[in-house]
């Protein structure tokens, strides 16, 4: 089965370039060329492509951060033509998560290597963003064995390895959660302070519809099966 790529380019020259290079590339099908950053976007969910060939120059300055948002949202590898052999911009495309970066001169010699590394390598398993979530649990049961610290060292390799702002650390230990301290902060609001929040909020509007909320010690009324 042919493997799916979108190629999204700028000019007509690195358009007929990187046509006739995939062309040439075994089990690959074109299934869109598209020339701007909101088009390809729109398409992807629909072509689920596995790769995309992206010009370096194709949403500007933004070209980078739209990388980033295809590697981690939607899982696609990305490969970025340059105009040129610049060395410094390929590392920026590589830090925001290109798979590789290569200069137009270059495309029918290294296109197809590249294709055949993402595909070798995985990272072209299309899924939806509303997949992309993974939990990973830390429990113990009983405390000083080490779970807040064994956590927070996996979600600080994960932020090394992974884009930062796509690893979240949760300390559901709300009453000796150590893992602020562990990471030297000092936190204004915590999970208590926004049920607390919450609980206010619920007991005002109860207050304005003249009902009553129940106590702290006060167990709520629970429905007995067969009872009205």
């Amino acid at each position: 089965m042919p493997h799916r790529v979108i190629l999204a380019v700028k000019s007509e020259q690195e358009r007929a370039i990187v046509s006739s290079a995939l062309l040439a590339a075994p089990a690959i099908e074109l299934v869109a060329t598209v020339s701007s950053a909101t088009e390809l976007e729109r398409l992807i969910p629909q072509h689920q492509p596995e790769v995309v060939v992206l010009s370096s120059e194709l949403a500007g300055d933004n070209t980078f951060s739209l990388v980033n948002r295809l590697v981690t949202r939607w899982r696609v590898a990305v490969i970025v033509l340059l105009p040129d052999d610049d060395l410094l911009t390929a590392r920026r495309f590589l830090k925001a998560g290109a798979l590789d970066a290569i200069p137009l001169s270059l495309v029918h010699k290294e296109l197809n290597d590249s294709l055949q590394a993402a595909l070798r390598q995985g990272a072209t398993a299309w899924r939806s963003p509303l997949q992309l979530g993974r939990i990973v649990v830390f429990f113990g049961t009983k405390g000083g064995v080490g779970t807040s610290l064994l956590a927070t060292n996996v979600a600080v390799a994960l932020a090394r390895y992974l884009p930062a702002e796509s690893v979240c650390l949760v300390d559901l230990d709300l009453q000796f959660g150590a893992i602020p301290m562990l990471l030297n902060l000092q936190p204004k609001i915590n999970l208590a302070t926004l049920a607390q929040r919450l609980v206010h909020r619920v007991r005002e509007r109860m207050h304005q519809r003249r009902l009553r909320f129940p106590d702290d010690d006060e167990a709520l009324p629970v429905a007995t099966p067969g009872r009205s």
